[in-house]
């Protein structure tokens, strides 16, 4: 068992299990993130606590799917444009990009399953009365499944702030009560109904898919709102919806905040003899004043430091 306190986004990001991608912090983060796990077998279980609001982008990995439960009452987080509220959950599909948006700092369980415990499930039912579990599915499910799944996790050693002293046949049968719980929740789950989508004529993930497609190809060069309405072959307002309703931000702010983790990479990557300024010139920043301020406001400190204790690790380490 790992429990993992005072972190920053950074080292929060490194430690997720069973899922590879990327946080992009879209406010103040005024609390520590903290995370606790445990490995039962085929089943990887985390307690997390995101310490400010973000967007984190990414996939779970071949090897598993994931099942994500934000542990609010007020539809504070969106998984791929659905508000998740009440009772909710969302069950993740190996390798297939997803995108969790949440507007503050939440607490969330979430459990890599590997696939074998999913094939397993699938040889004990019957395919005619199952629900298709590869691919991405969110919405409600059961309150009863949702307190039962909360408590299991609970009674996990370590999940505390004490180890409950369960020995290893207690703990298996916690494991076989976890996998079924999951498995019967999922089966279970009213899918809820994608976003209204107006005129257009593509779905909005695959709109958006496209549109983050010219992002990414830009590199470290500028995106306008007019290229990715181009790519997309929607309006701008369309984009713009589309945007807000899977992360909360415009297409302008998104831009923004994805080029300041890019340079917050860069600082923390940088050569010997590179600067703050120099950095920043590399992604189209000259108003450093302006950037400092929106750097400082949201990773609470100065690019300046971040530069600084990339310098100090490399003298260490050498």
């Amino acid at each position: 068992m790992n429990s993992l306190t005072g972190l920053d986004f950074d080292e929060f990001e490194d430690a997720l299990r069973g899922v590879d991608g990327q946080y992009i912090p879209v406010g103040r983060n005024t609390l520590s993130w903290q995370l606790r796990d445990i490995a039962l077998a085929d089943l990887e279980i985390m307690r997390g606590r995101n310490g400010g609001g973000a967007i984190y982008g990414g996939a779970c990995r071949s090897e598993n799917f994931g099942l994500f439960l934000p542990m609010v009452e007020t539809p504070a987080v969106a998984v791929n444009g659905t508000r998740m509220h009440g009772a909710m959950l969302a069950w993740l599909a190996p390798d297939r990009d997803f995108h969790v948006y949440n507007s503050d700092a939440i607490d969330w369980i979430g459990v890599a399953i590997g696939r074998t415990a999913v094939a397993h499930w699938l040889d004990l039912t019957h395919e005619d009365f199952r629900r298709d579990m590869s691919d991405h599915l969110v919405g409600q499910v059961d309150a009863a499944s949702i307190a039962r799944i909360r408590d299991l996790v609970d009674r996990m050693p370590g999940m505390q702030t004490r180890d409950a002293g369960f020995d290893e046949a207690a703990i298996d049968m916690l494991h076989a009560q976890l996998s079924w719980a999951i498995y019967e929740a999922v089966q279970s789950l009213d899918a809820a109904p994608p976003p209204a989508q107006g005129r257009p004529r593509l779905p909005r993930r695959e709109i958006l898919g496209r549109a983050l497609q010219v992002i990414d190809a830009a590199g470290n060069g500028p995106v306008q709102l007019s290229d990715l309405a181009r790519a997309t072959r929607v309006s701008a307002r369309t984009l713009h919806a589309i945007f807000m309703d899977h992360f909360g931000l415009s297409p302008y702010r998104y831009l923004v905040l994805r080029r300041l983790r890019k340079i917050h990479d860069a600082l923390k990557a940088a050569a010997p003899g590179e600067t703050v300024a120099g950095i920043c010139s590399r992604f189209g920043v000259w108003d450093f004043g302006r950037f400092s301020g929106l750097h400082r406001r949201i990773y609470g400190t100065l690019p300046a430091s971040v530069l600084g204790k990339s310098k100090a690790f490399r003298a260490t380490s050498h």
